[in-house]
């Protein structure tokens, strides 16, 4: 795949304006192959991006303390249910990634 040819930040806006082309013209070849938006949706979970924490918080997270809580923000939650899903998580990524890490006290941050 090939890369971005410049970083530097004077150089984004063209850059961002040359996605911006770019998305143009597979829209159109995507029209004219008369592919609907339903079925490049179906396989774009194939996409990888780099896991964030925006990316963790709304698609792990939020979903999970809904689901398990009944809530839809973080900011709900009280100090047990903050612990239970540090609990979940870090037994999770333990277990699939083996990443793991001790809850972070205030002297870490």
């Amino acid at each position: 795949m090939e890369q971005p040819r410049s970083t530097k930040v004077s150089d984004s806006k063209a850059m961002r304006g040359s996605l911006h082309l770019y998305l143009q013209q597979v829209a159109n070849e995507a029209n004219n192959r008369g592919l609907t938006m339903r079925a490049i949706m179906k396989e774009v979970k194939h996409l990888e991006a780099r896991p964030t924490i925006i990316q963790f918080k709304e698609n792990i997270v939020k979903p999970y303390i809904e689901e398990q809580y009944n809530l839809k923000s973080t900011e709900k939650m009280d100090s047990k249910q903050v612990d239970e899903v540090y609990i979940a998580l870090n037994k999770f990524f333990g277990i699939v990634f083996d990443i793991h890490f001790p809850f972070p006290s205030k002297e870490q941050e």
